[in-house]
């Protein structure tokens, strides 16, 4: 299991596999236990490069979208939980794609589609949710916490944490869209790109003098982070066809990986 980034915990529970009850409005409060949430319902929409090898065109791949038709919902949603179902697998399998919770909220993963899926990322990780199971997660850290499927890497979501205040501390911007994705090379006026490609930097590995900005620009369909270890830099969310950069003025040695997708790794070395 993945801890959670930066201070605090992540509490993960698998619910108990009860009831039949669903809740199939997705149209619920999304502010964790006593507060009116946010909900935009969204996720990104773009395809993705089959990074699992799953075949799309499986049989038992539900059509219509619909992954709960023939999908029996085994476990019951804790009470005051957010719910997110994942209805199939496509970009916004994931539904909502994107909810704001309170800092301390629990969130429950349902899947009602026919495949087996994951939710993962820096923050946490489900593990294999099979068909009709689900997972509960708790978080304990504010900010803005990315995720993916790691069956069907272009399956993405994002939850946002707000702290006390009712303010989201600690959260990675967007990126801005920025050019042509391209190999990794120099850019010049101090400036290096990094290939995002086959869910993959390329090269893994760059060397740098400090002051030196970096780009990476995203040629794959889904979306990618470039996220330091130690929290000291983010790209912020990369969507297809994207650049996020980030400036580094100290020397030293910067392991990073995508959000989305942790298993993706790079470093940056500063001299």
């Amino acid at each position: 299991m993945l801890g959670l980034a930066a201070a605090g915990a992540l509490a993960l529970r698998q619910a108990d596999a009860s009831d039949d009850d669903d809740d199939d409005d997705e149209d619920q409060d999304n502010s964790g236990p006593g507060g009116g949430g946010d909900d935009d319902g969204g996720g990104d929409s773009s395809g993705g490069d089959n990074h699992s090898g799953h075949d799309g065109d499986d049989d038992d791949d539900d059509d219509d979208g619909d992954g709960d038709d023939d999908v029996i919902i085994t476990g019951t949603v804790p009470t005051g939980a957010v719910e997110i179902r994942i209805v199939d697998d496509d970009a916004d399998g994931f539904s909502p794609g994107t909810v704001t919770v309170d800092v301390g909220a629990a969130v429950t993963f349902v899947n009602a589609d026919d495949d087996a899926h994951t939710a993962t990322g820096a923050g946490f990780d489900t593990g294999i949710i099979q068909p009709g199971g689900d997972v509960t997660v708790v978080l304990d850290t504010p900010g803005t916490w990315f995720y993916a499927c790691l069956i069907h890497p272009e399956m993405t979501g994002t939850i946002i944490v707000r702290d006390a205040s009712s303010a989201v501390t600690g959260a990675t911007p967007n990126a801005t869209p920025g050019a042509t994705p391209a190999a990794a090379t120099p850019t010049g006026s101090g400036g290096t790109t990094v290939a995002i490609r086959d869910f993959a930097f390329e090269p893994p590995e760059i060397t740098i003098p400090a002051g030196t900005t970096v780009s990476w620009e995203n040629a794959d369909a889904a979306p990618h982070t470039a996220t330091g270890d130690d929290g000291v830099f983010s790209s912020g969310r990369i969507d297809a066809g994207a650049a996020g950069t980030a400036t580094f003025d100290e020397v030293g040695t910067f392991a990073y990986r995508c959000e989305f997708h942790p298993d993706m790794l790079g470093t940056i070395v500063v001299t």
